[in-house]
């Protein structure tokens, strides 16, 4: 469904929103920052991302990645759902249908695209409840 409103504010507040979401994905550090950045370019020129391929653009075994990904206390399937979850806000917002976005995101149907969406949703919620812990806790 695409975000449709007639209130110029409003948007404008999602767009600075988006934009805060895509500088913060952007200050991913280290390995993880690079292979984020991989996986961008990967789905922003329509190819399907994936370790292997990263690996050998960053002149690292699959494995050594890997390994490095999770000494950051990150995997490649983390980072995959971030950034297309980052992608799929901005594509809502251009207006784009959810078929286009699914395509966009690397997906061959829609189903597929839809369960990814649940996953990416839940996780999201479960990370935001956990930090508001954290802050009532101290």
């Amino acid at each position: 469904m695409a975000l449709q409103t007639h209130h110029a504010g409003m948007m404008e507040v999602l767009r600075q929103e988006l934009d805060r979401r895509l500088i913060q994905q952007h200050q991913l550090s280290g390995w993880a920052g690079r292979v984020a950045q991989g996986i961008r370019q990967s789905l922003i020129s329509g190819q399907a991302p994936s370790l292997e391929i990263l690996a050998q653009e960053l002149h690292q075994s699959a494995r050594t990645l890997r390994r490095r990904l999770e000494d950051e206390g990150m995997s490649f399937r983390l980072l995959l759902d971030r950034v297309r979850a980052e992608l799929e806000q901005y594509l809502e917002l251009q207006g784009d249908s959810r078929t286009q976005i699914a395509a966009q995101l690397g997906y061959s149907d829609l189903a597929a695209y839809v369960h990814a969406r649940k996953r990416w949703r839940a996780e999201s919620a479960h990370d935001q409840s956990r930090t508001s812990e954290a802050v009532s806790s101290k």
